[in-house]
């Protein structure tokens, strides 16, 4: 124990070192690195994900932290100061950091609390539009959580699952493709259809609830996920097929279960993103799907359905530790590869 805590410091060392020489590079050392959030409209959600930030960032022992937000107004405005002075801007929401991408300042911009199909447009856009634009955007976590690990949580809940159900919109269906990838590593066939504003919902989805034995809910426009989030809760029940819904509200409306993020682990998991630049200033952030959620089970509705032996925590670590399984193997493929 001893020797391997000797064997620690110096790397410790070594690693404080190249960090202050990175800020003396970005010329930012022995003065307050600036950090500017921007919120793109006034919701409880966007207010607690820029505390948890603010909170995270102010307790960072590598550098002082100097954080400040901004609410976008009506008008769309954010104020050229919050954006000239900050060292690094992060924008909560699409709108905050379309308006951002579109700013003359050179401040390196984290999105955070966007969906993939939002994020993917605008890089899309100031790629072809403005190569500086799509320059600054680093990286971001997206809000929506990863196929594979809804297609994951389906087979925990039921671990003979084979056919799984889901109704996309305008929006979700460009994740159609990401999630047939991600089905055939589970040996799992979808039943899907995108549903158009003219299109009677019940006609949709009986036949799609009518195959399958489980039903995956991905977000949409605020009309979409109205209009068909009771049809998918009643004829999950007549059908007798689990749903996996999106939000604590999915959980209240009669779904078996539920996964999210909440704005503080996305809030959390963007301080940590922006510490990773801090620490490597010349490197592009990815893109990343959350790494902190919950999962929530309905005990009323897992009795109704016949999943009585469903716990909510056992299955939430058991998805955890599945993850940290795979993310060790992927690790030790790529550390093999480079020996």
């Amino acid at each position: 124990l001893n020797s391997s805590k000797k064997l620690r410091r110096p790397y410790l060392n070594l690693s404080r070192c190249l960090f202050v020489l990175s800020l003396l590079l970005t010329g930012v050392a022995g003065a307050e690195y600036k950090v500017s959030i921007v919120l793109s409209g006034d919701n409880p959600a966007y207010e607690k994900l820029a505390d948890t930030i603010t909170k995270s960032l102010q307790a960072s022992t590598l550098i002082s932290i100097q954080v400040s937000s901004h609410i976008l107004t009506k008008q769309g405005i954010i104020p050229p100061e919050l954006i000239t002075e900050a060292n690094t801007l992060i924008t909560v929401g699409t709108s905050a950091t379309a308006l951002a991408l579109e700013s003359p300042s050179e401040a390196k911009i984290i999105s955070t609390f966007i969906t993939q199909n939002a994020a993917s447009k605008l890089l899309a856009q100031h790629k072809s539009h403005s190569k500086t634009g799509h320059d600054r955007l680093l990286g971001g976590i997206y809000l929506d959580q990863p196929a594979q690990r809804l297609l994951r949580l389906a087979r925990l809940i039921n671990p003979s699952v084979t056919q799984i159900g889901m109704l996309t919109g305008a929006l979700s269906n460009a994740r159609t493709p990401e999630f047939q990838e991600q089905a055939k590593e589970f040996a799992i066939s979808l039943n899907t259809a995108q549903l158009d504003p003219q299109h009677n919902p019940v006609k949709i989805l009986e036949p799609i609830m009518s195959n399958s034995q489980a039903y995956i809910v991905l977000p949409d426009k605020a009309d979409f996920n109205r209009s068909t989030a009771r049809w998918i809760i009643f004829l999950s029940y007549r059908h007798g097929i689990p749903v996996i819904g999106y939000s604590n509200r999915y959980i209240d409306a009669g779904a078996l279960a539920s996964i999210f993020s909440t704005p503080e682990q996305i809030g959390q998991q963007t301080a940590e993103l922006v510490i990773d630049q801090l620490r490597n200033p010349t490197a592009i952030l990815p893109f990343e799907f959350p790494k902190y959620y919950v999962v929530r089970i309905n005990d009323k509705v897992k009795r109704s359905l016949g999943f009585s032996q469903l716990d909510e925590t056992e299955i939430s670590h058991s998805l955890k530790e599945l993850e940290t399984s795979q993310a060790n193997s992927s690790s030790q493929d790529g550390f093999e590869l480079n020996e």
